[in-house]
This record gives C-alpha cells, structure tokens and sequence, in this order.
C-alpha cells in the first residue's frame, strides 16, 4: 500500500512539474495521426501561472525539428517572453531527414501523398494541451521556406479537426470555413471507409450501398450545426 501510494505521489508530481514548472522543461510529443506516427519537440519556460502561449516552429523543406530548433534559437525568446515553444517535424523517406511539409502543392512527398499536416498541427495542439496549460486563444506559427508556406495554409483554413479513426480504415474528419458574413460557416464531415450510406446508421443493402459507417452520427451532427442557426 505504501509503494502504491508512493508511485501515486510520484506520479502527480511529475505531471504538476510539466504543467507549471519552477524550471524549463523539454520533452517529445509522439503524435499518431493519418496513419503515421509523428513528433514534435517542445520546450515550456520555467515557471508557473497562467495558461501560456504556443508558437508553432516550422522547419524547411529537407529540415528537421531538431536542427531547425537549434538554428533558429527560439528557446532563447520563449525563456524571456514565457511562451512554449513547439517544433514539429515533417515527412519524409527516411525517418528524421529530407522531411518536408504539405501545404496544398508544395514541395516533394507530402503533397504527392496527401500527408494531412493541417491535422497533425492541430493533434500536436491537444496532445500538448494533455500536458501543459495553454492559451488556446494565443496560439501562433511560423516557419522558414516549405515551414512557412505550412504556416500560412494553418493560419487559412479549413480549420480541420483531428481525424477520428476506427475500425477497418473508416475515418472522420470535420473541416469548417468561416465565419463569413453574418457569422455564416461552412462545415464538411470527410469520410473514409464507407459506403453511399447515412453516417450512424445500420447496415442497408450493403452490397449495392457498401459498408456502414459509425465513425459520426448524421442527425446529431447536422442537429448541432442547424440549431446555431436562424433566418433573419
């Protein structure tokens, strides 16, 4: 029972020290996303308070997370400014070298494969938000070349929510655009795996249809958009 209590002790302690450390704290974000297991360095700043702010530190196309972060230096100014620092790395054919960003048509792998990075920034977001307190109204990127063009298809949009993945390759992915006028938005649900079928729904005529899909439920999901909604 005492060694129990102990790891459990042990345990909390070492999560407050990530979420509001008296010094600074660098760790790895492993990040399963669109069929692949990404990472990202972090560095949080010494001290406690506040949620902080997060900068998004893109590399270059041919780059990594790691010479980017020691190129540019930014752990310098999240130290004196209190932001957190995070450094993603990107794609490539071998695991931590020539990795490169998606931006929609350039540069090399990533757009010829359709690597979705869009939605693996914002999954690296909520696995940090797992660990440390952040300001999820101050959230920044930057990024040098292919980094850069990755930083401003964030900032454009869609703004994609992470993929949900279940069984059999079925997947779900929800992106809005917007607001627009009037505070319009436009939202689309992306769905693999399934068939000419209604999401949430039970199996019908499945080999004229295809596969049923349970990865969103249609009528709650159109209910929460229409409800946010009326004619003026």
């Amino acid at each position: 029972m005492g060694q129990a209590a102990g790891l459990i002790t042990a345990l909390v302690s070492v999560t407050a020290a990530v979420a509001g450390s008296a010094a600074a704290v660098d760790f790895t974000l492993t990040i399963a996303h669109g069929g692949l297991t990404r990472t990202a360095l972090v560095h949080v700043p010494a001290g406690a308070g506040e949620p902080r702010p997060v900068v998004l530190n893109l590399h270059g196309g041919g780059g990594n997370a790691e010479s980017h972060r020691r190129w540019t230096r930014m752990d310098a100014a999240a130290d004196r400014r209190g932001f957190v620092a995070v450094y993603p790395n990107g794609t490539g054919p071998t695991s931590g070298r020539l990795l490169v960003w998606n931006p929609g048509t350039c540069c090399g792998r990533a757009p010829a494969q359709g690597v979705d990075d869009v939605g693996f920034l914002l999954r690296t977001l909520d696995a940090l938000a797992e660990r440390v307190a952040i300001d999820r109204t101050r959230v920044y990127a930057t990024g040098l070349s292919n980094g850069s063009m990755m930083a401003q298809r964030l900032a454009a949009g869609p703004q994609t929510s992470p993929t949900l993945v279940g069984a059999e390759g079925h997947t779900a992915t929800r992106l809005a655009w917007g607001p627009c006028r009037d505070g319009v938005e436009v939202v689309l649900w992306r769905l693999t795996g399934g068939g000419h079928v209604w999401p949430g729904a039970e199996s019908y005529v499945p080999k004229l249809l295809g596969p049923p899909t349970k990865m969103i439920d249609a009528n709650e999901e159109m209910w929460k958009f229409f409800e946010r909604f009326a004619r003026r």
